[in-house]
């Protein structure tokens, strides 16, 4: 899957796989790895760490947490482009 957002070296990006799961993108250092970190986009715009990624620092996650966060907006519409519905983690 092509990467929405790059940032400080870090892909963000959705797995095309993934249509039933609540909004998420993973994270990983460089390109797709199956040891990315997954954040839950959540309706109110927030984001929660639903798994780490083997290659970030606690540093790092913090600076992707804000900047995700910042670009919710945009992740959620790409979602609803690529999927075709929105539905959030409880």
């Amino acid at each position: 899957m092509p990467g929405l957002f790059r940032i400080h070296g870090f892909l963000i990006y959705f797995w095309a796989n993934e249509s039933n799961d609540p909004i998420h993108v993973h994270v990983a250092k460089g390109r797709q790895s199956p040891a990315s970190a997954k954040f839950w986009i959540l309706e109110d715009g927030t984001v929660k760490l639903a798994k780490q990624g083997l290659d970030m620092t606690n540093k790092e996650q913090q600076g992707i947490t804000e900047f995700l966060r910042s670009v919710s907006p945009e992740i959620i519409m790409a979602w609803q482009e690529m999927f075709g519905y929105v539905r959030f983690h409880d």
